[in-house]
């Protein structure tokens, strides 16, 4: 398995007789590249079956869970060069439903980019729609991707008068993760709803971030809420054990 080549945001894999065989390995080892090419900009994943005959069960499955991934940072995959034998598997399976099957990868980047641009106008539309929680998702999805235009709403939408707004948001913030969403998080720490605070507790105490070590133990001090201490408690020492160096012999 091999990247044959990346232009632009559009990354060509070439998959090797292991996937076939269903090694588990080398699935695992397609997940974490095609992730990788995702989390590094790619869009358009093109997976390349070029001399591959057939296509196990475990492929397909783990085919499938990772289209799903892929979408939710706003990316595509498709096969190309498939055999007649796969094409026949992806019909009778339903995959064709889920991972689309072309001849070439000139036809299947341009149909795959066209899709993208659809799903990018849609997001625009959200991110403008009077229905806050479609805006949250909206935002939720472009911060996945790294796009500032996400983390901007979120972190506006943690100041909306609405607690449930908020809470929604601080949950989309802990989904997504990183360092990105920690300052956020710390913020939420102080807002008027303790249940907004016990999940940012929750959340700053996954992110493994230094920086939120003073915070949780101010939340720790001067909260009120026996849940919110409780969750703050946790996070710090989860955050207190991990800086820990290891111990050596």
């Amino acid at each position: 398995m091999h990247i044959a080549r990346q232009k632009d945001n559009v990354a060509v894999v070439g998959l090797d007789g292991a996937l076939s065989s269903g090694d588990r390995e080398s699935l695992d080892s397609l997940e974490q590249l095609c992730m990788n090419l995702i989390n590094g900009g790619a869009r358009c994943i093109l997976l390349s079956m070029k001399g591959l005959r057939t296509a196990p069960s475990v492929f397909l499955a783990t085919l499938a869970s990772l289209q799903s991934r892929v979408r939710a940072l706003g990316g595509e995959i498709a096969v190309v060069h498939p055999s007649n034998h796969v094409r026949k598997l992806f019909r009778v399976t339903a995959m064709d439903k889920v991972v689309a099957l072309f001849s070439d990868e000139q036809s299947a980047g341009d149909v795959v980019k066209r899709r993208l641009e659809e799903m990018e106008r849609t997001l625009q539309d959200d991110l403008a729609s009077p229905r806050r929680l479609t805006r949250i998702e909206a935002a939720s999805k472009l911060a996945r991707i790294g796009d500032e235009r996400g983390f901007s709403l979120l972190s506006e939408l943690l100041s909306d008068d609405d607690a449930v707004m908020r809470l929604q948001t601080t949950l989309s913030l802990a989904g997504i993760g990183g360092p990105r969403v920690v300052e956020p998080l710390i913020r939420a720490l102080s807002d008027g709803d303790y249940r907004v605070r016990m999940y940012a507790a929750e959340a700053l105490g996954k992110s493994a971030d230094p920086r939120a070590v003073e915070p949780l133990k101010a939340a720790v001090r001067f909260e009120c809420n026996r849940n919110v201490i409780f969750k703050a408690n946790q996070a710090l020492e989860k955050l207190l054990v991990e800086a820990q160096p290891f111990a050596t012999a």
